[in-house]
């Protein structure tokens, strides 16, 4: 799986992350069951917080977007969220 998130600039960091994500899944280039970076690991490659990229799966979890499992990962769900 490729993840391709750009971030510009240093404001709204989350907002470009959480657009980009959103985007990608509703688009079907982050297809059903397609695990993504732990949020260490993408903070890292992305140059932003890792609080940045946790708050950031959590409303997209918290919106259906995306699923956490305990111990395996975050993965986009087999039934995301309605466009």
């Amino acid at each position: 799986m490729e993840l391709h998130v750009v971030i510009n600039g240093r404001k709204d960091l989350a907002g470009q992350l959480y657009q980009q994500l959103r985007s990608a899944i509703e688009s079907g280039r982050l297809a059903a069951g397609t695990q993504l970076p732990p949020s260490r690991l993408l903070a890292e490659q992305l140059g932003v917080s890792r609080k940045t990229v946790s708050d950031t799966y959590a409303q997209l979890t918290y919106e259906n977007y995306l699923t956490g499992i305990i111990g395996k990962g975050t993965y986009v769900p087999a039934h995301p969220a309605p466009l």
